[in-house]
């Protein structure tokens, strides 16, 4: 068997190189040490240097500058960002950005305002002709935002194709925001644009954008004020055309969320994902007609009215971003529910923020539901994960429907249910109330975290087989219950499982 010192060269680089990139993560610096024709070897292959410049110190960073010749480097500059040396390998580093391809930036906690403001002007007046990515995480303190003006790279990087700003100040002439193959364009909390006719046009600049997300937490009380909820496209304006877009995500008060979706042009197999400050608007019809309008045209070219189709997966789970809290809706053109909850949805509406109760904020998605059909009539799996859904005792349904119930109604095709928490309380009642047959095709009853009486989860059982001799197919394969990490009489059970088939459980 050859030992490392026989290897041929090629082969000793490719185990360096597998060695210091994940999964392995093993210290190049130690590598090094292995053997002298290994670190000869490692030393005179510079495209293994391209990402490992930082995060081992200054001494490393001037060395693997050295060793990474004229290659392309990456650099990760979250990477040793705990060192007390970590500015002068940054600085160090963008003395390189003519060769720099993909480049992270995150200031450390504490970083102060002029030492921001130093590697900022690194990068002021100067080309990037090779660089693809480039992310930024600025600084809590306004005072302290890194600032890109006009002249920040000096001309638009004709490759970049990522570009994701975080709580930064930018301008609107900044050559990043012009990248001429810019596909990818993330906006997080920055100071940037002050009026959504802005937004447009930076949008109409880029031909190439696949992917726009643009979140603001704060808002300022002068900012967008021309956006109404009843914002609309100008008389004889054409509309922003985005036929490249594949996911839109907005965070935003509601009034600016409507006014950008009334003047752009999405393609129907876009993702779409609207985050709702209801700080200026509080619940009322006006928000529901203003959603509806500017929605309503995407549902319908994706689902056209009266086809039978729509989102086969429908989730309604909590929102927490301290200090908000909401709820969100989520649906899906798989009935996966938990790549849903991984954020892998195709359409979601979050409503958060404002005086408005819980139940109040869950009654806008019933309310949007009743005039989208494709929300409801093909959906095959839902998972109810907030604790305001079904409060209503069913006792009550004699008096009359709730309109969440009327609304479930529509959901006539659903054959799996999942529930967690305070949700569970009414459910088995619910599901077996003589009042509403919701679900009438429900096949599958997964509970997370409830506590019931075992004539409670009788009823689940009951309600199973109500809907299982209703269809009339003896053939049919069991339904099945499952209680996860739930209690029944007192006792706590990891998970417990029961198959319901025609006639009797099992």
């Amino acid at each position: 068997m050859l030992g490392i010192h026989n290897l041929p060269a090629e082969l000793l680089s490719c185990i360096f190189e597998a060695y210091v990139k994940p999964p392995l993560n093993s210290s190049p610096s130690r590598l090094r040490m292995v053997c002298k024709r290994w670190r000869d070897i490692a030393e005179a292959t510079p495209y293994i240097w391209s990402g490992m410049i930082l995060g081992c110190g200054r001494q490393w960073t001037q060395r693997a500058l050295k060793w990474s010749g004229v290659c392309p480097i990456d650099l990760d500059g979250t990477a040793g960002s705990s060192r007390d040396d970590w500015h002068d390998c940054m600085l160090l580093s963008l003395d390189h950005i003519h060769r720099i391809r993909d480049l992270l930036l995150e200031f450390p906690a504490g970083h102060y305002r002029l030492r921001i403001a130093h590697i900022m002007s690194m990068l002021e007046d100067r080309a990037a002709p090779l660089l693809e990515v480039f992310h930024l995480d600025g600084h809590d303190s306004r005072r302290a935002q890194p600032e890109l003006g006009g002249s920040f790279m000096s001309t638009p990087p004709p490759r970049l194709r990522d570009v994701k700003l975080s709580r930064c100040a930018i301008t609107l002439r900044c050559p990043i925001l012009h990248a001429p193959q810019l596909a990818h364009l993330t906006i997080d909390d920055c100071t940037l644009w002050t009026n959504v006719n802005e937004v447009l046009k930076t949008l109409r600049a880029l031909p190439q954008l696949e992917h726009f997300h643009w979140r603001e937490r704060d808002f300022p009380i002068d900012n967008f004020t021309d956006s109404t909820l009843l914002s609309s496209r100008g008389t004889g304006i054409d509309s922003t055309r985005m036929l490249n877009l594949r996911s839109l995500s907005i965070r935003h008060d509601a009034e600016v969320i409507v006014h950008i979706l009334a003047c752009v042009e999405i393609p129907p197999n876009c993702q779409l994902l609207l985050n709702t400050d209801l700080f200026h608007n509080p619940v009322s019809a006006a928000l529901v007609d203003a959603m509806d309008r500017v929605l309503s045209p995407y549902l319908s070219a994706r689902f056209p009215t009266g086809s039978g189709k729509g989102f086969a997966g429908f989730a309604v789970t909590e929102f927490h971003d301290r200090p908000d809290h909401g709820i969100t809706a989520k649906w899906s053109m798989e009935s996966d529910i938990d790549k849903m909850i991984d954020g892998d949805e195709d359409f979601s509406l979050t409503f958060h923020g404002g005086n408005s109760r819980e139940d109040e904020k869950l009654d806008l998605i019933w309310r949007m539901i009743d005039r989208w059909p494709a929300t409801g009539v093909a959906v095959k799996r839902i998972a109810a994960w907030h604790d305001a859904l079904f409060e209503t005792d069913p006792a009550v349904f004699a008096q009359g429907l709730p309109s969440w119930a009327t609304t479930l109604n529509k959901f006539a095709v659903v054959e799996e249910l999942l529930v967690s928490g305070t949700a569970t309380a009414f459910l088995p009642e619910l599901l077996s109330s003589p009042y509403v047959r919701l679900f009438p095709m429900l096949r599958h009853i997964a509970i997370q975290w409830a506590g019931y009486e075992s004539s409670e989860a009788s009823l689940l059982v009951e309600a199973l087989l109500q809907r299982h001799n209703g269809h009339g197919k003896p053939t049919a394969a069991p339904s099945r219950i499952v209680l996860e990490d739930c209690e029944v009489d007192g006792v706590t059970q990891p998970r417990r499982e029961v198959l319901v088939t025609l006639g009797t459980p099992s």
